[in-house]
């Protein structure tokens, strides 16, 4: 990202952010040092609490559908990176000559067991 896109990015959220938390300060209405203290243990959900409760019901289901849509593309490029990388440079390499239905079949393969390995890693 160039440097001026990249500071404009940090400044928006930035901005975003100084306006949550001046919203809850209004909101709470207690001594900024006493608020201070108490959001900074709640901050975190913050901005989802603001989604939920401040926002109307299709800006804030439109707003969940780009967090989960930006979630299941970051989620599906690492997955397409890692099995190009499997078959590449580990199956490719000790392989004759296989066509592209039987890579297909190996690359389907590779991103059912990787999407399943990275649940089991996120497990609980």
């Amino acid at each position: 990202m160039p440097p001026l896109k990249g500071w404009a990015l940090i400044l928006l959220l930035g901005l975003v952010g100084l306006a949550l938390f001046y919203f809850e300060y209004q909101q709470a209405g207690a001594p900024l040092p006493t608020f201070a203290d108490e959001f900074a243990a709640r901050a975190d959900g913050a901005f989802p609490k603001f989604i939920a409760e401040q926002l109307p019901r299709g800006v804030s289901g439109l707003l969940l559908a780009a967090i989960l849509s930006a979630a299941m593309s970051s989620l599906s490029s690492a997955i397409n990176s890692i099995c190009t990388v499997i078959i590449t440079d580990f199956v490719n390499r000790n392989r004759k000559q296989a066509t592209g239905e039987q890579n297909m079949k190996l690359v389907k393969i590779t991103a059912f067991s990787v999407g399943v390995l990275g649940i089991a890693a996120a497990g609980p």
